[in-house]
């Protein structure tokens, strides 16, 4: 999470340029204050099962949604706005598979939980090498390896850190996915099997009015490639979610090449 532009043909280019594509109902028991202090930042814990399902549930849930939309209308591909796609009680926010430092405007209704990859990979049944794996042994170990590449890895809510991230992290249960044609996975429609590892950061629902989500991390593997992605969120009662994206500057930096473009190359 994250996955497609204009092909790369030079791979020492790609790698450097990794990001890994990283994405809501009222608050069930369980939250904590993210190993604050502050009780105000308040995160899911890993052990929670929020909406009856495990994190590690969600994480293979966001993967599905990201994949289930073409690079034309697609929020990580800066392509859709941050309502693409988003049904149910947990909204999905991510990184770019376009740009390594992104700032979104997002409105999301309230009473909305709030799903996210501080940096996460995948590896499929159906994607070549380096992201193949042919049983779930092999998945896992070729998602975790991306993972366990990363440093500086932070997160901040209304400036608040969330600390201890390294606790978030979490590998999925295996999951099936379907992607259409021209989907961050490329030609199509395609279907297969992933597992996905990270770091995440689940949010019960924020009060309504402004809030600022802002996280990121290096990319050893990838010359360390620093991902820095923020959101100016507009929490509105009753509303419908919509957002807008920038890059950088506010102009798209197509140049810096992602995990869709590196995944573009071995297709």
């Amino acid at each position: 999470m994250l996955r497609t532009l204009a092909r790369a043909r030079n791979f020492t280019a790609v790698a450097a340029a990794l990001v890994a594509a990283f994405v809501c109902a009222a608050p069930t028991a369980g939250w904590s204050a993210a190993g604050s202090a502050d009780p105000q930042v308040a995160v899911y814990p890993p052990n929670a099962n929020p909406y009856g399902r495990s994190l590690g549930e969600w994480t293979a849930s966001w993967w599905q949604w990201a994949f289930s939309m073409p690079v034309t209308a697609n929020p990580l591909m800066e392509t859709g706005d941050c309502a693409t796609g988003q049904a149910g009680p947990v909204w999905f926010l991510g990184g770019s598979f376009v740009n390594a430092t992104t700032t979104r405007a997002c409105t999301i209704p309230a009473g909305r939980a709030i799903l996210l990859p501080v940096l996460n990979s995948e590896c499929s049944t159906v994607e070549p090498d380096p992201f193949h794996g042919e049983n779930e042994a092999e998945l896992r170990a070729c998602a975790a390896s991306f993972i366990d590449a990363t440093s500086g890895m932070f997160a901040t809510i209304d400036g608040q850190p969330v600390r201890n991230l390294a606790n978030y992290r979490t590998q999925s249960p295996l999951f099936d996915f379907s992607a259409p044609d021209n989907s961050v996975l490329g030609p199509g429609p395609v279907s297969g099997q992933s597992v996905s590892d990270g770091v995440w950061v689940f949010l019960p629902p924020l009060s309504a009015g402004n809030h600022t989500i802002h996280f990121g991390g290096v990319l050893i593997l990838f010359g360390n490639l620093t991902l820095d992605v923020t959101y100016n969120i507009t929490v509105q009662p009753g509303g419908r979610g919509r957002g807008q994206v920038a890059g950088g500057g506010g102009q798209p930096m197509i140049e810096s090449t992602t995990w869709g473009l590196l995944k573009s190359i071995y297709r």
